[in-house]
């Protein structure tokens, strides 16, 4: 995942009503600054919050134990869940 675009809160609300399996997500872009243009023109942070690092984990969080804050958490995460 990165910063930007809705497609992650749209991926929440699948997970939320759907999921049955551990999902581990790491956000992207976590660390740039707030305004900066990313690669690519759905990377947009919309003024009501969508597509922000905040909302994206507020609605992975209720479902997803777990967020990776980097690749490097990925493997202690998978050991505590198996």
């Amino acid at each position: 995942m990165q910063i930007g675009g809705n497609e992650e809160e749209l991926a929440a609300e699948y997970i939320k009503k759907n999921g049955s399996k551990p999902v581990i997500p790491m956000i992207a872009g976590k660390d740039a600054l707030k305004g900066r243009i990313m690669g690519h023109r759905s990377a947009i942070v919309f003024a009501d919050g969508t597509g922000s690092v905040a909302n994206k984990e507020k609605l992975l969080a209720v479902k997803v134990i777990y967020i990776a804050e980097s690749t490097v958490n990925i493997g202690d995460i998978l050991k505590r869940i198996f």
